[in-house]
Protein backbone atom coordinates (compact mmCIF):
# COMPACT_ATOMS: atom_id res chain seq x y z
CA UNK A 1 0.00 0.00 0.00
CA UNK A 2 2.71 3.05 0.42
CA UNK A 3 4.75 1.61 -2.73
CA UNK A 4 0.95 2.72 -4.25
CA UNK A 5 0.74 6.10 -2.48
CA UNK A 6 4.60 6.43 -3.30
CA UNK A 7 3.93 5.91 -7.51
CA UNK A 8 0.98 8.44 -7.19
CA UNK A 9 2.77 10.74 -5.62
CA UNK A 10 5.41 10.52 -8.26
CA UNK A 11 2.96 11.09 -11.29
CA UNK A 12 1.40 14.28 -9.83
CA UNK A 13 4.65 15.54 -9.29
CA UNK A 14 5.42 14.50 -12.89
CA UNK A 15 2.42 16.33 -14.00
CA UNK A 16 3.03 19.83 -12.08
CA UNK A 17 6.54 19.78 -13.67
CA UNK A 18 5.54 18.97 -17.17
CA UNK A 19 2.74 21.56 -16.45
CA UNK A 20 5.36 24.49 -15.34
CA UNK A 21 7.84 23.56 -18.34
CA UNK A 22 4.87 24.21 -20.34
CA UNK A 23 4.06 27.40 -18.42
CA UNK A 24 7.73 28.71 -19.06
CA UNK A 25 7.90 27.84 -22.65
CA UNK A 26 4.34 29.88 -23.90
CA UNK A 27 6.04 32.81 -21.87
CA UNK A 28 9.60 32.68 -23.89
CA UNK A 29 7.19 32.23 -27.13
CA UNK A 30 5.38 35.59 -26.31
CA UNK A 31 8.33 37.39 -25.21
CA UNK A 32 9.94 36.47 -28.55
CA UNK A 33 6.61 37.36 -30.61
CA UNK A 34 6.53 40.27 -28.67
CA UNK A 35 10.26 41.24 -29.66
CA UNK A 36 9.75 40.50 -33.19
CA UNK A 37 6.67 42.65 -33.56
CA UNK A 38 8.58 45.62 -32.14
CA UNK A 39 11.26 45.33 -34.59
CA UNK A 40 8.81 45.39 -37.53
CA UNK A 41 6.67 47.63 -35.92
CA UNK A 42 9.74 49.69 -35.86
CA UNK A 43 10.98 49.50 -39.18
CA UNK A 44 7.43 50.14 -40.36
CA UNK A 45 7.72 54.16 -38.78
CA UNK A 46 11.67 53.66 -40.46
CA UNK A 47 10.14 53.48 -43.42
CA UNK A 48 6.93 55.88 -43.48
CA UNK A 49 9.49 58.63 -41.72
CA UNK A 50 11.64 58.20 -45.03
CA UNK A 51 8.61 57.74 -47.34
CA UNK A 52 8.00 61.65 -47.53
CA UNK A 53 12.48 61.85 -49.19
CA UNK A 54 11.39 58.89 -51.84
CA UNK A 55 8.58 60.73 -52.86
CA UNK A 56 10.60 63.89 -53.07
CA UNK A 57 13.37 62.27 -55.19
CA UNK A 58 10.57 60.69 -57.75
CA UNK A 59 10.23 63.75 -59.77
CA UNK A 60 13.76 65.65 -59.85
CA UNK A 61 15.86 62.15 -60.21
CA UNK A 62 13.88 61.58 -63.71
CA UNK A 63 16.60 60.28 -66.56
CA UNK A 64 15.94 62.65 -68.31
CA UNK A 65 16.72 65.40 -66.46
CA UNK A 66 19.62 63.81 -64.74
CA UNK A 67 21.45 63.64 -68.25
CA UNK A 68 20.89 67.07 -68.48
CA UNK A 69 21.81 68.45 -65.60
CA UNK A 70 24.37 65.64 -65.03
CA UNK A 71 27.46 64.80 -66.79
CA UNK A 72 29.73 61.44 -66.08
CA UNK A 73 33.49 61.90 -66.91
CA UNK A 74 36.23 59.41 -66.80
CA UNK A 75 39.43 61.08 -67.77
CA UNK A 76 41.59 57.90 -67.92
CA UNK A 77 41.79 55.50 -70.84
CA UNK A 78 43.87 53.10 -70.10
CA UNK A 79 43.45 52.53 -66.73
CA UNK A 80 39.99 53.63 -65.96
CA UNK A 81 39.55 55.39 -62.70
CA UNK A 82 35.72 55.06 -60.67
CA UNK A 83 33.98 57.23 -62.56
CA UNK A 84 32.84 60.95 -61.13
CA UNK A 85 29.52 62.22 -61.68
CA UNK A 86 30.11 66.43 -61.25
CA UNK A 87 26.88 68.74 -61.56
CA UNK A 88 26.80 70.75 -64.79
CA UNK A 89 25.65 73.87 -64.30
CA UNK A 90 22.68 74.84 -66.09
CA UNK A 91 22.67 77.09 -69.27
CA UNK A 92 20.77 80.23 -68.98
CA UNK A 93 17.74 80.94 -70.73
CA UNK A 94 19.57 83.82 -72.21
CA UNK A 95 22.53 82.32 -73.93
CA UNK A 96 22.93 78.91 -76.44
CA UNK A 97 25.97 76.84 -76.10
CA UNK A 98 25.45 74.78 -78.51
CA UNK A 99 24.91 76.02 -81.74
CA UNK A 100 23.82 72.82 -83.20
CA UNK A 101 21.03 72.08 -80.98
CA UNK A 102 19.38 75.51 -81.31
CA UNK A 103 16.32 75.06 -82.41
CA UNK A 104 16.68 78.48 -84.22
CA UNK A 105 18.72 77.01 -86.58
CA UNK A 106 16.52 75.41 -88.98
CA UNK A 107 14.50 78.99 -88.91
CA UNK A 108 17.10 80.50 -90.04
CA UNK A 109 18.18 77.61 -92.84
CA UNK A 110 14.44 77.93 -93.63
CA UNK A 111 14.49 81.85 -93.58
CA UNK A 112 17.71 82.59 -95.77
CA UNK A 113 17.74 79.20 -97.98
CA UNK A 114 14.03 78.49 -98.68
CA UNK A 115 11.86 81.46 -98.06
CA UNK A 116 14.54 84.08 -99.32
CA UNK A 117 13.89 82.95 -103.30
CA UNK A 118 18.16 81.83 -103.26
CA UNK A 119 19.74 80.70 -106.21
CA UNK A 120 22.73 78.83 -105.94
CA UNK A 121 23.66 79.34 -109.65
CA UNK A 122 23.88 83.28 -108.96
CA UNK A 123 27.44 83.85 -107.63
CA UNK A 124 26.95 86.86 -105.00
CA UNK A 125 27.17 90.54 -105.39
CA UNK A 126 30.47 91.45 -105.68
CA UNK A 127 33.35 94.31 -104.89
CA UNK A 128 32.98 97.60 -105.51
CA UNK A 129 29.17 97.87 -104.24
CA UNK A 130 28.02 94.50 -105.87
CA UNK A 131 29.89 95.86 -109.61
CA UNK A 132 32.52 93.92 -109.25
CA UNK A 133 33.96 90.80 -109.19
CA UNK A 134 33.50 88.08 -106.00
CA UNK A 135 36.42 88.45 -103.87
CA UNK A 136 37.55 85.02 -102.61
CA UNK A 137 40.56 85.46 -99.31
CA UNK A 138 42.10 82.13 -99.53
CA UNK A 139 44.89 80.88 -96.96
CA UNK A 140 47.25 77.51 -96.33
CA UNK A 141 48.89 75.49 -93.52
CA UNK A 142 51.60 73.49 -94.85
CA UNK A 143 51.89 70.32 -93.00
CA UNK A 144 54.36 68.43 -94.85
CA UNK A 145 56.25 68.05 -98.23
CA UNK A 146 57.43 64.97 -99.26
CA UNK A 147 58.62 62.59 -102.52
CA UNK A 148 60.31 65.33 -103.91
CA UNK A 149 61.42 63.31 -107.01
CA UNK A 150 63.82 64.91 -109.39
CA UNK A 151 63.13 62.59 -112.44
CA UNK A 152 59.30 62.87 -112.79
CA UNK A 153 59.64 66.22 -111.32
CA UNK A 154 56.67 66.62 -109.01
CA UNK A 155 56.23 66.44 -104.94
CA UNK A 156 53.72 65.88 -102.52
CA UNK A 157 52.25 68.32 -100.42
CA UNK A 158 49.70 67.79 -97.46
CA UNK A 159 47.65 70.74 -96.37
CA UNK A 160 45.15 72.84 -94.87
CA UNK A 161 43.34 74.86 -97.97
CA UNK A 162 40.16 77.58 -96.54
CA UNK A 163 39.00 80.36 -99.03
CA UNK A 164 36.46 83.02 -97.25
CA UNK A 165 33.75 84.87 -99.17
CA UNK A 166 30.68 87.27 -98.45
CA UNK A 167 27.29 86.44 -99.71
CA UNK A 168 25.20 89.05 -98.57
CA UNK A 169 21.88 86.83 -99.56
CA UNK A 170 23.17 84.34 -96.18
CA UNK A 171 22.86 87.45 -93.92
CA UNK A 172 21.31 86.26 -91.06
CA UNK A 173 21.84 88.98 -88.13
CA UNK A 174 18.64 90.61 -88.63
CA UNK A 175 17.31 86.82 -87.75
CA UNK A 176 19.03 86.61 -83.98
CA UNK A 177 17.92 88.13 -81.49
CA UNK A 178 20.26 89.93 -79.74
CA UNK A 179 20.60 88.25 -76.44
CA UNK A 180 21.39 85.28 -78.21
CA UNK A 181 24.90 83.71 -78.89
CA UNK A 182 25.56 82.04 -82.27
CA UNK A 183 28.87 82.99 -83.31
CA UNK A 184 27.91 80.55 -86.56
CA UNK A 185 26.03 77.80 -88.24
CA UNK A 186 27.49 74.70 -89.28
CA UNK A 187 26.49 73.50 -93.17
CA UNK A 188 26.39 69.98 -93.31
CA UNK A 189 24.92 70.46 -96.55
CA UNK A 190 27.22 72.95 -98.08
CA UNK A 191 25.62 72.22 -102.10
CA UNK A 192 22.69 73.91 -100.76
CA UNK A 193 25.10 77.38 -101.08
CA UNK A 194 27.01 78.74 -104.04
CA UNK A 195 30.91 77.90 -103.96
CA UNK A 196 34.16 78.88 -105.84
CA UNK A 197 35.20 76.46 -108.37
CA UNK A 198 39.00 76.85 -107.00
CA UNK A 199 41.24 74.41 -108.64
CA UNK A 200 44.92 74.01 -108.60
CA UNK A 201 46.69 73.65 -112.02
CA UNK A 202 49.58 72.14 -111.47
CA UNK A 203 47.81 69.35 -109.64
CA UNK A 204 48.58 65.84 -111.60
CA UNK A 205 46.22 63.99 -108.38
CA UNK A 206 44.93 64.91 -105.33
CA UNK A 207 42.53 63.12 -102.41
CA UNK A 208 40.33 64.45 -99.48
CA UNK A 209 41.18 63.16 -96.69
CA UNK A 210 38.14 60.98 -94.78
CA UNK A 211 39.47 59.23 -92.20
CA UNK A 212 37.29 59.03 -89.50
CA UNK A 213 34.78 61.59 -91.35
CA UNK A 214 35.25 63.92 -94.07
CA UNK A 215 38.18 66.53 -93.51
CA UNK A 216 36.28 69.45 -94.46
CA UNK A 217 33.80 72.19 -92.82
CA UNK A 218 31.65 74.91 -94.24
CA UNK A 219 30.58 77.58 -91.43
CA UNK A 220 28.44 81.03 -92.08
CA UNK A 221 28.68 83.89 -89.87
CA UNK A 222 25.66 86.30 -89.40
CA UNK A 223 27.01 88.75 -91.59
CA UNK A 224 26.60 86.76 -94.41
CA UNK A 225 31.04 85.31 -94.46
CA UNK A 226 31.25 81.65 -95.57
CA UNK A 227 34.16 79.88 -94.23
CA UNK A 228 35.48 76.37 -96.04
CA UNK A 229 38.52 74.48 -94.93
CA UNK A 230 39.74 71.12 -96.42
CA UNK A 231 42.93 68.68 -95.71
CA UNK A 232 44.04 67.59 -98.26
CA UNK A 233 46.83 65.29 -100.31
CA UNK A 234 48.27 66.46 -103.50
CA UNK A 235 50.76 65.05 -106.06
CA UNK A 236 51.62 68.59 -107.61
CA UNK A 237 54.09 69.07 -110.94
CA UNK A 238 57.34 71.15 -110.50
CA UNK A 239 59.39 71.88 -113.39
CA UNK A 240 63.19 71.64 -112.33
CA UNK A 241 66.81 72.98 -113.17
CA UNK A 242 68.76 70.21 -112.41
CA UNK A 243 72.18 72.12 -114.42
CA UNK A 244 73.53 72.81 -110.59
CA UNK A 245 72.62 69.31 -109.30
CA UNK A 246 73.27 68.68 -106.42
CA UNK A 247 73.78 71.87 -105.24
CA UNK A 248 70.60 73.04 -106.90
CA UNK A 249 68.17 75.46 -105.83
CA UNK A 250 64.16 74.24 -106.93
CA UNK A 251 61.16 76.54 -106.69
CA UNK A 252 58.11 73.95 -106.47
CA UNK A 253 54.65 76.11 -107.09
CA UNK A 254 50.94 75.49 -105.20
CA UNK A 255 49.04 77.58 -108.15
CA UNK A 256 45.37 77.72 -107.62
CA UNK A 257 42.70 79.60 -109.77
CA UNK A 258 38.66 79.31 -110.96
CA UNK A 259 37.80 76.80 -113.13
CA UNK A 260 34.87 78.74 -115.15
CA UNK A 261 34.90 81.51 -113.77
CA UNK A 262 36.88 84.52 -115.53
CA UNK A 263 38.36 87.72 -113.36
CA UNK A 264 35.61 89.80 -114.44
CA UNK A 265 33.80 87.36 -111.95
CA UNK A 266 35.38 85.84 -109.26
CA UNK A 267 38.91 86.83 -107.84
CA UNK A 268 41.20 85.58 -105.80
CA UNK A 269 43.35 86.90 -102.85
CA UNK A 270 45.59 86.24 -99.92
CA UNK A 271 43.85 86.36 -96.65
CA UNK A 272 44.96 89.71 -95.04
CA UNK A 273 46.81 89.02 -92.10
CA UNK A 274 50.02 87.73 -91.42
CA UNK A 275 48.23 83.81 -91.32
CA UNK A 276 47.82 83.40 -94.94
CA UNK A 277 50.40 81.15 -95.41
CA UNK A 278 51.67 79.35 -92.32
CA UNK A 279 54.28 76.33 -92.31
CA UNK A 280 53.76 73.15 -89.44
CA UNK A 281 55.75 73.52 -86.38
CA UNK A 282 57.35 70.02 -86.92
CA UNK A 283 57.77 70.80 -90.80
CA UNK A 284 60.95 68.97 -91.83
CA UNK A 285 62.50 67.66 -94.62
CA UNK A 286 65.83 65.45 -94.52
CA UNK A 287 67.34 66.34 -97.94
CA UNK A 288 66.11 69.83 -98.36
CA UNK A 289 65.93 73.10 -96.97
CA UNK A 290 62.83 75.10 -97.65
CA UNK A 291 62.95 78.71 -97.15
CA UNK A 292 59.97 81.10 -96.49
CA UNK A 293 57.34 80.79 -99.00
CA UNK A 294 56.28 83.77 -101.31
CA UNK A 295 53.04 84.91 -101.88
CA UNK A 296 52.27 86.15 -105.03
CA UNK A 297 50.27 88.03 -106.92
CA UNK A 298 48.80 85.72 -109.46
CA UNK A 299 47.28 83.89 -107.00
CA UNK A 300 50.28 81.04 -106.73
CA UNK A 301 52.39 80.16 -104.05
CA UNK A 302 56.38 79.40 -104.21
CA UNK A 303 58.05 76.97 -102.34
CA UNK A 304 62.31 76.95 -102.74
CA UNK A 305 63.64 74.19 -102.25
CA UNK A 306 67.50 73.94 -101.85
CA UNK A 307 69.13 70.59 -102.07
CA UNK A 308 71.26 69.60 -98.94
CA UNK A 309 74.99 69.60 -100.15
CA UNK A 310 76.03 65.98 -101.74
CA UNK A 311 72.52 64.61 -100.83
CA UNK A 312 70.92 62.81 -103.92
Amino acid sequence: MPHRISRLQYSSAFLQSRSTSNKKLNTTNQLHKSHITHILLKMLRSIILSLPFFLYCISPCASSTIISNWSISNNSFLAPSPLSIKPTPASSSTEVTDINSSSMKSEIFLSILDNSGYDKKLRPPGINNGTGPTAIAVSLYIRSIENIDDVRMEYSVQLTFRQEWLDPRLNYSHLVERHTKIPYLQLVLPERIWLPDIFFSNEKKGDLHKLITPNLFTRVYPNGTVLQSYRITMLLSCPMDLRFYPLDVQSCPIRMGSYGWTTQDLVLKWKDDSEAVKMALDFNMPRYISTKANKLQNNALINNLIRHAGSA
